[in-house]
């Protein structure tokens, strides 16, 4: 294919599985922690990339969450911190701009009856319909094929919306 040219206007990032492996508490506020995997530092770790994609509203910042692991240690934790990034992270922080979306790619592959899609004219976020684990496990915690192809369905017809609310050419959900 050719170079289409010029810069990325869709920024997308994802993280691996072992940082649903977060310790600390469901409900810890954030703070700065060096390099420790926890809520606290998470939390503040995309806080303070805010300010970053509050420079940039010529780029559409896509934060897909990290797939879920089978180990129901730190289960809790990364289902209340996937969440947080969804429902209150924006709005924690006053964030009013339409160049950051969230897909929560973990909440898809905790079951077969959990989603985030675009349907019937809104987003639904269904969390409370599976498990906090993977439900869609390969040997080493990556997702299945199966689990991918059940995300991918939900994903581009909501990554579509979300770039015409982002271009201002289409509603925002």
């Amino acid at each position: 294919m050719p170079d289409p040219g010029g810069e990325n206007e869709i920024v997308m990032f994802k993280s691996c599985f072992p940082n649903s492996n977060l310790e600390g508490n469901p409900d810890d506020p954030p703070a700065p922690g060096g390099d420790s995997l926890t809520v606290s530092n998470a939390k503040y770790i995309y806080n303070d990339l805010l300010k970053y994609f509050a420079t940039r509203p010529d780029k559409l910042f896509v934060v897909i969450t990290a797939p879920p692991v089978q180990d129901p240690t730190f289960a809790d934790n990364a289902r209340a911190f996937n969440t947080w990034l969804v429902r209150n992270w924006l709005a924690e922080n006053g964030y009013t701009q339409r160049n950051v979306a969230v897909f929560d790619f973990y909440n898809i592959l905790t079951g077969p009856n959990n989603h985030h899609r675009y349907r019937d004219g809104a987003i639904e976020h269904i969390t409370d319909r599976g498990g906090n684990t993977a439900a869609y496990p390969t040997e080493d915690d990556h997702p299945s094929s199966a689990g991918n192809q059940k995300a991918t369905v939900e994903f581009v017809p909501w990554l579509n919306v979300m770039v015409h609310c982002w271009r201002g050419d289409g509603g925002c959900p």
